[in-house]
């Protein structure tokens, strides 16, 4: 009789644990074929760079005063999502955002809930490979879904791949935004421009080389196979290379100079 008991209980332990897992997960429309890839692709899952799939979407935010407004989204504009709110950490439940468009003008610091940023129609941005190239992005692969976590929420979306070298400018900016060396995301769209944007928001062009570079100098380069140059910053840990650390600064670019503040 207690073995009996015992496993019945196991098995109202497993399904209330289904079920629980089932609700805070949105599935795929229905009627999609969807294999989900629970294994997180993103390097940070609570941070993860979106791609909005639909044009003219409405998303409800508040600004850096907290005062309510309707941001109108377009496809193919990137919403870098921040771990936590820059302005005001009493915001309990809201994430701070970026919406980055490539323009010559920064970008917008949001805060939103996680349930309204996971309701809109955006694709996860996957750094795949560790190629030294510049590579537009594949075509959505409908076949390939992932599953993201942004303060809690969880949502299956599909996932654009795109050769980390592409956004080397897109993580530095975040970071520097992150560490409060700026604050505002920084305009431009390629990472060679930044020789010319940071100095207007306080940064300093230094003597050093890249092997001599200081934690918080930024180097900027030129070059490159589509021509956007690079970017990297120098840290306590390493160099943060847009997607991730390396131990050495990026060889096979012109070097234009660091930048420190």
């Amino acid at each position: 009789m207690y073995q009996i008991t015992r496993l019945l209980l196991m098995a109202t332990l497993t399904i209330i644990i289904a079920c629980g897992r089932a609700q805070n997960s949105v599935s795929a429309e229905s009627g999609d074929s969807v294999t989900a890839n629970t294994e997180l692709l993103l390097e940070a899952s609570e941070e993860p760079l979106l791609r909005v799939l639909q044009d003219h979407v409405t998303m409800p935010a508040f600004d850096e005063n907290n005062n309510p407004l309707e941001v109108e989204l377009e496809s193919g504009d990137h919403i870098i999502v921040l771990s936590e709110t820059v302005f005001d950490s009493s915001k309990n439940g809201l994430v701070s955002i970026v919406i980055d468009r490539n323009s010559n003008a920064p970008g917008e610091v949001y805060s939103v809930s996680p349930a309204v940023l996971l309701s809109l129609p955006v694709a996860a941005m996957s750094l795949q490979n560790d190629a030294d190239e510049f590579s537009e992005l594949d075509a959505l692969d409908e076949q390939k879904m992932i599953s993201i976590s942004i303060a809690g929420f969880q949502k299956i979306v599909p996932v654009m791949r795109v050769a980390r070298m592409t956004y080397c400018y897109r993580y530095v900016k975040r970071y520097l935004l992150k560490i409060g060396l700026v604050k505002v995301y920084l305009p431009g769209a390629s990472a060679y421009q930044a020789a010319g944007i940071l100095p207007k928001y306080g940064f300093s062009k230094v003597s050093r080389k890249p092997h001599q570079a200081i934690t918080n100098d930024v180097c900027v380069y030129r070059g490159g196979p589509s021509g956007h140059g690079h970017i990297e910053i120098k840290t306590a840990n390493g160099w943060y290379y847009g997607y991730g650390y390396k131990s050495a600064p990026i060889k096979n670019r012109i070097f234009t100079g660091c930048f420190h503040k």
